[in-house]
């Protein structure tokens, strides 16, 4: 365990006061890949590893190059180091380079040299950077549902880019295990930053999360543990530092609430007497088994064959009512007149359900028409200045009260601009339209008019209803993210 000590000493990891370290405490060997485009070499990324060199599967032997080489350098240029590096070329003319090394001496600066000229060379950092744990506390209890969160802070007294960062876990008194692959950490604890660290980071703490209910961020120890600890690894790009956390424990999960979504119909939906109804939901939830917790997430209606139930509070269990297709599912016919409740029920494997809920109204034969909302945004919007023709009752819905065009009229105003009924030659199923003209002036940035209207329908006893209509205006010059090109 000699390799150990020297570790401690040659990273500065704090050995001292710690229960003697196992092979995954520390980092067993170090790696430097470079990438060289058009003659140009790109700053290399350093990798840690921890498990010897041996271990890794590393490129064979025979994609060494010795025209290719790596070479570790002391202050006086003087070479400590030279090793073949593995070099390959792919077919648009880039290079890449990469070496495993261990254990490092105590070097200056390292370079990679193809034969007597020297593509790239790096000095290595006066002083390892810095790394906190913090909102750990020891002998800290989470319970199964809960998420469990921490904060790291780092620093760096070179003001040196900090990548990579590596989070190593250690699970009833085991070895310390990584919890990310090679070079970047996967989901089961997820740290909440980009790839590289600059000044402007430094001194600002990184929140970490590990979550029962995040797919993004799955529990860390799905079956839970008596105790927990953690390491954390991090690298200026030629020094390492490692900080450990307090221990702690996760309690086991037992199940996992699943989560549901409806996404067909919207809540408020209005539709007319015996229209199809849309139908779809989105269920996730996580699947506990053997002590490894995996994620899994459909559309409802499924090709898998699992179904959601859906109940109507008027028409029951509706469930066999629904039918499959590329956007989900339908019922056709539609559901009875009324206004319904419509219910959404997801059972999972572990025997916890999830339900979501929406309301909608379904129309009778005899009831009024429905004039909706309309909201003309993105692509539908108009600038200030400019003039827009709105057929507003496209969407509007007829029972066997038949939408009167000619009743069509504005009752109240818009805020910002002038609107006025016109007859729409362009269009002749709209029969009659609005014509919105925008203000000249609303400042910088987009702003929203909006004005009302009534439609009635043909019937001697007519009925009629009223509806809102939102306008998003924009300033001259004014580029919206969907017009640039």
């Amino acid at each position: 365990m000699w390799w150990v000590l020297a570790a401690c000493l040659m990273f500065g990891v704090q050995c001292g006061g710690e229960p003697e370290s196992s092979l995954a405490d520390v980092v067993a060997a170090e790696g430097f890949r470079m990438s060289v485009h058009d003659g140009s070499a790109f700053e290399p990324t350093h990798q840690l590893f921890f498990e010897p060199r041996d271990d890794l599967a590393t490129s064979s032997l025979e994609q060494q190059d010795h025209e290719h080489t790596f070479e570790l350098v002391d202050s006086d240029g003087a070479v400590l180091m030279s090793v073949p590096a593995d070099f390959n070329r792919d077919g648009h003319g880039g290079e890449y380079w990469s070496v495993v090394l261990e254990p490092l001496p105590d070097y200056a600066a390292y370079r990679f040299v193809s034969g007597a000229y020297t593509v790239y060379e790096k000095r290595r950092s006066a002083n390892a950077p810095e790394v906190s744990i913090l909102g750990l506390e020891e002998g800290q209890v989470f319970a199964g549902d809960s998420d469990f969160e921490f904060q790291l802070l780092l620093d760096d007294e070179d003001q040196d880019i900090l990548d990579p960062v590596r989070v190593l876990a250690s699970v009833d008194g085991g070895d310390f295990q990584p919890l990310d692959g090679p070079y970047v950490a996967e989901s089961r604890l997820k740290i909440r930053f980009g790839s590289d660290f600059t000044l402007e980071d430094y001194g600002s703490p990184f929140t970490v999360t590990s979550s029962v209910s995040n797919p993004d961020s799955p529990r860390i120890v799905p079956t839970g543990s008596q105790s927990v600890q953690l390491l954390i690894v991090v690298s200026d790009g030629t020094r390492i530092a490692a900080a450990k956390s307090p221990v702690f424990a996760l309690e086991p999960i037992v199940a996992v609430p699943p989560l549901l979504s409806i996404y067909l119909p919207a809540d408020g939906d209005i539709l007319g007497p015996g229209a199809r109804l849309g139908v779809m939901a989105y269920a996730s939830e996580y699947h506990l088994e053997d002590g490894v917790l995996t994620y899994r997430s459909d559309h409802y209606p499924s090709s898998s064959g699992q179904q959601v139930q859906w109940t109507s509070d008027i028409d029951g269990d509706i469930t066999g009512r629904v039918q499959s297709d590329i956007y989900g599912g339908f019922i056709d016919p539609g559901l009875s007149p009324g206004v319904h409740e419509l219910t959404a029920t997801y059972h999972a494997e572990s025997g916890l359900q999830a339900t979501e809920s929406v309301t909608i109204t379904v129309l009778a034969a005899d009831d009024p028409v429905a004039a909706l909302d309309d909201h003309y945004s993105q692509f539908s919007g108009v600038y200030v200045g400019e003039t827009t023709t709105m057929c507003v009752t496209d969407n509007d819905i007829e029972t066997d009260r038949r939408i009167d065009l000619d009743t069509l009229r504005i009752t109240a105003a818009p805020e910002l601009g002038t609107a006025e009924v016109v007859a729409s030659e362009d269009s002749p199923d709209c029969g009659r339209q609005i014509q919105y003209r925008a203000p000249y002036g609303v400042g910088d940035e987009e702003v929203e008019d909006t004005l009302a209207y009534e439609i009635c329908d043909q019937s001697p006893d007519r009925q009629c209803a009223t509806a809102q209509v939102k306008i998003a205006v924009y300033p001259a010059g004014y580029e919206a993210y969907w017009l640039i090109e």
